[in-house]
């Protein structure tokens, strides 16, 4: 589970590496300490609001969240945030990750997955280019 935790705290920090090329500010949600016995702290993830890893902002005012995951994830968020009826825009984003450097992306508000985009390193409507 460690491994698990680990691995989407480092994609997290690839993509949002992505959105700070363009010029973006980008906040990560704080991870909270708690302790689970006497002296035993654990680093537990704490998204904005419960669903969003990251705050993104352009140098323009755009601004918007984003969900980063694995690939064989993205139901599983889409289902989430829909469930959860934040009021999400256009610009808000499910990013899951593909292999290498390659990332799908579903656009709000609804993220149809048919409507999805891949972005690797470059390129890419309304994050990394």
């Amino acid at each position: 589970m460690a491994n698990l935790r680990r691995k989407g705290r480092e994609l997290v920090q690839i993509f949002k590496k992505l959105l700070e090329a363009q010029g973006a500010l980008v906040e990560a949600a704080p991870q909270q300490v708690v302790w689970i016995g006497r002296n035993k702290p654990i680093a537990k993830a704490n998204d904005y609001f419960g669903l969003w890893d990251l705050v993104v902002v352009h140098p323009e005012g755009r601004r918007y969240f984003v969900q980063v995951t694995t690939e064989a994830h993205l139901s599983d968020r889409r289902k989430k945030i829909i469930d959860a009826k934040f009021p999400c825009t256009s610009c808000d984003l499910i990013v899951g990750h593909r292999s290498g450097s390659a990332f799908r992306v579903l656009f709000g508000p609804e993220f149809k997955i048919e409507e999805s985009e891949e972005w690797g390193e470059v390129g890419g409507k309304g994050g990394a280019t």
